[in-house]
């Protein structure tokens, strides 16, 4: 989202800055563009766990966003936005692990859920 801000600002009758009328419109684009955003965050986030349920190994940056692309049926002028979401739903959730280096990636750790108590 860009914003001209001589073009974004409300004024008043008198040609001032509205200051409170401009600010409640800028929250609620921002609202507006926080769900947009969480909305296709969640939708990376489902695609990467398709390629983890699919290749439950490492995989390295440049190959699970090339997956996610190709999950999400994304065109090449979409790419660097799925390259910026992949990036950001992998560090923002701990149920994914970066690791550096040789035999480095991206992985999805198993979680082994403990069998129910038995009387």
């Amino acid at each position: 989202m860009n914003i001209n801000l001589a073009q974004y600002i409300l004024r008043s009758e008198d040609g001032t800055i509205d200051l409170d009328s401009t600010l409640i419109k800028f929250q609620a684009d921002c609202e507006k563009y926080e769900a947009e955003n969480s909305a296709d965050n969640a939708t990376v986030k489902d695609a990467i766990n398709t390629i983890f349920d699919r290749y439950p190994s490492n995989i390295n940056m440049p190959a699970l966003v090339s997956l996610v692309a190709g999950e999400l049926k994304a065109t090449p002028a979409q790419f660097e936005t799925i390259k910026d979401r992949v990036a950001n739903v992998i560090k923002g959730d701990p149920s994914f692990k970066v690791a550096k280096g040789r035999n480095g990636g991206v992985s999805r750790p198993v979680t082994v859920e403990a069998p129910p108590a038995t009387a």
